[in-house]
């Protein structure tokens, strides 16, 4: 689970207001508690008094004043009583003395108003007693350095969270950053609880990772490029070569019947279909590229697009004595260029043919799946793929059966035609082994 973030607006806002605010009511907190300034505190002093006063007996007698100055000595309260015309009629401990060194600091009083029968018997004002004295000089002083040392230490907390959360993870942007321009995009990056950062850092892997991905699928098609560099010059050569050698034969009189001229001219004449076929398959495998991203999508009756390319292919189907099976399980419709789509379909029966044996079966399935896509399973009796054909089946030019001018002659380029028109039409087509003979190719389409 990922921790929260935080925007980095918030951050420094957070740490501005702790700067500021924290020093000044810790110290306001480190003063009261450790030095107060009144001894007691009255919740209810209305109250206090009037209590007071109804246990006191007359206004103004001995025992009245005598009663007050006992409550007041245990209670340690200055006290001043007026008459409704503010003349003083009694008063407590209310003398207060300044120095010149010092000056003297007080609450404020207290000041209620006695009633006696609902008319106005006087005014009490009450202060705590013993008021703390202490130079104001003193007070400012112990309160700034209670503010500098609380604002040295948020200082040194907001440095460390800076480090931690901000500095650390730029520097690890930046080593990462050294890494993916020399190739290695395996890099590790600093956590940070600042929203922004983190965004950064995230989106960073994510172009590492992409980098990492595009850099293999680079590796990948450069030794496809190879691959299919090196297959071409072999299968032009190989032709080349053969021909050049009966077109000397007859140049130079090596084939001195008549008979022997014609068959050097007939297998002269096989070497050059062959060459053209191979780059008329070459040219269309360069167009696929481009016509499968130029399609005309439409619907497309997948099962009368099946019948219609194995009808064209009755003549080969014929020549083997091949018996065809359908299976179709649904009859819907798929969105595709229906040129396209029979021509990748056709390479396909092609190649099931090529590799059926005589009197041989080939089964054809049309099912959907549960995610909502068209399967189409081609399979045959042929003698499959072995294991390391299987991951390369549908390379340009890869022939399964590596000689050339095998019993299985083709040129290596239908299957590779038939994986760009169905992937560019966002579906998959991949190969298998029957469980028990020959091969299976399934197409999937959306």
């Amino acid at each position: 689970m990922r921790n929260k973030t935080i925007p980095l607006y918030l951050f420094f806002i957070g740490a501005a207001s702790l700067i500021w605010i924290i020093p000044v009511v810790s110290a306001q907190w480190i003063d009261r508690y450790l030095h107060p300034t009144e001894v007691n505190v009255w919740d209810h002093p209305t109250e206090w008094v009037e209590m007071l006063l109804a246990d006191a007996g007359e206004w103004g007698s001995d025992e009245w004043e005598h009663h007050l100055n006992e409550h007041l000595a245990a209670t340690e309260v200055q006290m001043l009583i007026t008459a409704p015309d503010h003349l003083p009629l009694y008063q407590y401990n209310m003398e207060q003395k300044d120095d010149d060194a010092s000056t003297t600091i007080t609450e404020p009083m207290y000041k209620t108003t006695v009633y006696h029968e609902g008319s106005v018997a006087g005014y009490v004002y009450l202060s705590p007693s013993q008021p703390r004295v202490i130079s104001s000089a003193d007070t400012d002083t112990i309160m700034l350095r209670y503010v500098f040392v609380i604002i040295g230490l948020l200082l040194l907390a907001g440095l460390y969270c800076i480090r931690r959360h901000i500095v650390r993870p730029i520097q690890s942007l930046i080593q990462a950053s050294s890494k993916v321009a020399a190739g290695d995009y395996h890099i590790q990056l600093g956590s940070s609880r600042i929203k922004e950062l983190r965004e950064v850092s995230d989106a960073y892997l994510h172009m590492s990772r992409s980098l990492a991905v595009l850099e293999k699928q680079r590796e990948e098609h450069e030794a496809d490029r190879s691959f299919l560099l090196s297959s071409i010059v072999h299968d032009l050569r190989t032709p080349l070569f053969s021909m050049k050698g009966y077109l000397e034969g007859i140049a130079h009189g090596i084939a001195k019947t008549e008979e022997r001229k014609v068959q050097y001219l007939n297998r002269s004449l096989e070497l050059a279909r062959r060459l053209d076929h191979l780059i008329s398959m070459l040219s269309k495998y360069n167009e696929s590229h481009l016509i499968a991203t130029q399609r005309k999508v439409e619907p497309v009756d997948l099962a009368e697009l099946t019948d219609r390319v194995m009808q064209g292919l009755q003549f080969q189907f014929d020549q083997k004595h091949i018996t065809t099976i359908q299976k179709y399980e649904i009859k819907q419709a798929v969105e595709a260029d229906y040129e396209l789509l029979y021509r990748a379909i056709e390479n396909v029966f092609i190649n099931a043919i090529r590799f059926s044996p005589e009197h041989g079966k080939i089964e054809v399935e049309i099912t959907q799946q549960a995610s909502g896509s068209i399967r189409l399973a081609i399979r045959d009796e042929g003698p499959g793929f072995s294991k390391d054909d299987l991951s390369k089946v549908f390379k340009p030019l890869y022939q399964a059966d590596k000689s050339r001018g095998s019993e299985h002659p083709g040129i290596g380029l239908g299957l590779a035609i038939s994986k760009t028109i169905i992937e560019h039409h966002g579906g998959t087509i991949r190969a298998y082994n029957n469980r028990h003979q020959g091969a299976c190719l399934i197409i999937e389409l959306k």
